[in-house]
């Protein structure tokens, strides 16, 4: 091996020891000099694209931290303020408070419950017990659960399913979720007005379909609604007890049973989830 032909490999493989010296050090990314040799050019190039992305993994986790800080922090706030006018006797023990009070534990209830499922799916944990079952009766009971919730009652509920819909195979109790959670959310953001729930098969696939005529979703904001913790500005003045979790949630229990999901929207006119599952 000639002076000139060594050097062309010794200063990228110099560069790139520099490189990987400082993303340990600092986990930040730097300049490598590639030179001409071709394997080395794509070990940089591999290099520099491993590095981009742990970079934009690592911003995204200290957005997850701060969002979920956030989240947490809120009932806790308003449950310590009214605990601590209890003890010093500055506020009545009326119902009404505790009904407060009841409210906010169940937020960190759910809370606690939404992320311990997000993070079980993210590492493969989650259990999902596949069994045929009658996705119409499943709908029926998410529909009247919903109906005669008093805090929901302001939106009606709209179910177009055949009566000989074929039985669905998956996790009854996840789909629950999955419908709760979408049906939930179309009525926190269409408050007053209606939501249709459709079902109807394709293939070897069991189809749902929730829509709403509420706020809908801008054009450059649709490809994050499955984002954690992602809300847009109108959701959250809309609804700002929101967590930003339900559709991710979503999504993975869809994709965990075979499945898939989507959305449509218009800015103004509503939104429309669809998701599917296999047929028994």
């Amino acid at each position: 091996m000639s002076l000139s032909t060594g050097s062309l490999i010794v200063q990228p493989v110099k560069s790139l020891e520099k490189a990987i010296e400082r993303f340990d050090r600092e986990g930040k990314s730097s300049e490598i000099e590639a030179g001409p040799v071709p394997e080395l050019r794509r070990l940089a190039l591999a290099f520099d694209s491993l590095t981009e992305r742990l970079e934009l993994a690592g911003n995204r986790r200290y957005e997850l931290i701060g969002a979920l800080t956030h989240e947490i922090y809120t009932p806790l706030t308003v449950l310590t303020g009214d605990l601590e006018m209890l003890q010093q006797n500055e506020r009545e023990p009326t119902p009404e408070l505790y009904d407060k009070l009841l409210q906010q534990t169940a937020k960190l209830t759910r809370l606690t419950k939404d992320l311990s499922t997000l993070s079980k799916g993210e590492l493969g944990q989650l259990s999902i017990n596949r069994r045929s079952f009658s996705m119409r009766s499943l709908l029926q009971n998410v529909q009247e659960e919903l109906t005669f919730n008093p805090l929901k009652s302001s939106c009606q509920i709209r179910l177009d399913c055949p009566a000989n819909l074929p039985n669905a195979f998956a996790d009854p109790d996840r789909v629950g979720q999955i419908l709760t959670n979408l049906i939930s959310n179309a009525i926190r953001y269409a408050p007053g007005g209606t939501i249709s729930v459709r079902a109807w098969t394709n293939a070897n696939y069991l189809w749902i379909a929730v829509a709403d005529d509420g706020i809908g979703i801008a054009p450059d904001e649709i490809n994050h609604v499955f984002d954690a913790f992602w809300r847009s500005n109108r959701a959250r003045h809309l609804a700002p007890e929101g967590r930003g979790i339900g559709l991710s949630l979503v999504q993975q229990l869809v994709r965990l049973q075979g499945g898939q999901i989507d959305v449509e929207s218009e800015l103004g006119k509503g939104s429309t989830f669809r998701f599917s599952i296999p047929l028994a």
